[in-house]
C-alpha cells in the first residue's frame, strides 16, 4: 500500500499492517486512490447515519444499507459494522473518516 505523508490538519487516521499510523486529511485517500473499500467492514449505519429530506435513513451517504424511515419510525441502527458493497467511498470527509477495516 502507498504510504501517505501526515497532515497537520487531519480528519482521519490510516493504519498500516506494519503498525504505522498516519494522520491525514480524508480527501487525500481519494487523491491517492485509497478510497476503495468494497468487501471491507465499515461502521456506516453502526456509528454514522445519512438521512434524506424524505426521512429515509441509510448507513452512509453511499447508501450502503437502507435502515428505514424517520417519519415511519421504522429505522434501526446496525448492531455491528457492515460489509461495504460500493466500489469507492464517497468524497465526503465525514464518510471517508468513518471507521473501516480490512478483514483478516
Amino acid at each position: 500500500m502507498t504510504k501517505l505523508e501526515p497532515d497537520r490538519d487531519y480528519t482521519c487516521s490510516a493504519y498500516f499492517n506494519d503498525g504505522e499510523v498516519v494522520k491525514i486529511f480524508a480527501p487525500k485517500l481519494v487523491n491517492s486512490q485509497l478510497h476503495k473499500f468494497e468487501g471491507w467492514s465499515c461502521e456506516a449505519g453502526y456509528s454514522t447515519l445519512y438521512v434524506h429530506a424524505d426521512g429515509n435513513v441509510f448507513g452512509g451517504e453511499c447508501e450502503n444499507d437502507f435502515l428505514g424511515n424517520l417519519n415511519d419510525k421504522t429505522f434501526n441502527l446496525l448492531d455491528q459494522p457492515t460489509t461495504c458493497k460500493q466500489n469507492f467511498c464517497t468524497n465526503n470527509n465525514y464518510e471517508l473518516s468513518t471507521t473501516k477495516f480490512k478483514p483478516l
